[in-house]
């Protein structure tokens, strides 16, 4: 099944860097986070993509996020706990494995 509040990972990089990303992402079909889309336009990663500091952005589904959003209402009572989970295991996942293609001592 591939219900999953995760979707996509927005990338701004280096060309090479996208074959590493899109293989990895491979590993995240089960749940649904496995595309991987052009340039983050997220305002939180403005800064990072300005320095032209490479940069990913879990893109979610967000049909219900801005009900909430920088509100008083704003808390973590309004997430549903699996989709978080699967949101921080694509996190963990793209963040390992693109760093273990890293050069450098091991």
């Amino acid at each position: 099944m591939k219900a999953s509040s995760s979707r996509a990972f927005k990338f701004t990089g280096p060309e090479h860097a996208k074959g590493i990303l899109r293989e990895i992402l491979s590993l995240l079909e089960p749940i649904g986070a496995n595309k991987l889309d052009q340039g983050s336009d997220s305002s939180d990663l403005i800064y990072l993509r300005d320095a032209k500091v490479p940069s990913l952005d879990l893109i979610v589904e967000g049909s219900k996020y801005f009900w909430f959003h920088h509100t008083d209402a704003d808390t973590l009572d309004k997430l549903t706990p699996l989709e978080l989970y699967r949101c921080a295991a694509a996190i963990a996942v793209v963040a390992f494995s693109y760093a273990d293609y890293l050069p450098g001592p091991r």
